[in-house]
């Protein structure tokens, strides 16, 4: 996970706007993935029923 989170920050040095952070997960995150996730300005996103997803967001 760890490693996406960086892949994720890297990736934004090519954007102008840089763009939000969002990490589509299989499953909802547990409280301390939720935590650093959030910690990291990383939207976390998991299906939540048929063609629909929960997110959390980090603050603004």
């Amino acid at each position: 996970m760890q490693g996406a989170i960086g892949e994720l920050h890297d990736l934004v040095r090519y954007f102008d706007p840089e763009p939000r952070r969002v990490l589509l997960l299989p499953s909802p995150p547990g409280s301390d993935l939720m935590e650093l996730l959030l910690r990291q300005q990383v939207t976390a996103m998991w299906l939540s029923g048929p063609r629909e997803f929960a997110r959390a967001e980090p603050p603004v």
